[in-house]
């Protein structure tokens, strides 16, 4: 489905009409001023969508850290630190396709990072339950 057809299909959502209808009703000028407007809803959909994924992980790294603390000896839960359960990326790669290739493999990285956050924090539930029966 080409660019031009999502828009008119976002549009007509967004007025409540079919699609025929809209594209009757609409000049071309306005369709082309609404096409810019999604474009920047986009924009900042997506930056916000990025800081909040990036906050999120944060926070899982976070937990992390405090959990790996609470089964570490209390005299060695210093050298336990945040650095070692963050994330880090590194932009490389001028051409659009590698950026694509970086944001997927960034995504993908996240995902799995947030996987074992959540199977890790599974298992020391079920351990804890096991050990000292229900939380």
């Amino acid at each position: 489905m080409s660019g031009r057809r999502k828009f008119w299909l976002r549009l007509a959502l967004a007025r409540g009409v079919p699609v025929r209808a809209c594209q009757h009703s609409t000049p071309a000028h306005e369709f082309y001023e609404y096409c810019e407007y999604f474009r920047q809803l986009d924009e900042q959909e997506a930056k916000w969508h990025g800081a909040l994924l990036k906050y999120v992980v944060s926070y899982l790294a976070q937990i992390a850290v405090e959990v790996r603390r609470s089964w570490v000896d209390p005299h060695k839960r210093s050298k336990v630190k945040l650095k070692d359960f963050a994330l880090t990326f590194s932009d490389d790669g001028d051409d659009k396709k590698s950026t694509e290739t970086n944001e997927a493999q960034k995504l993908a990285q996240m995902q799995h990072t947030l996987k074992t956050y959540f199977e890790m924090a599974y298992a020391i539930g079920k351990s804890t339950k096991s050990k000292h029966g229900k939380l």
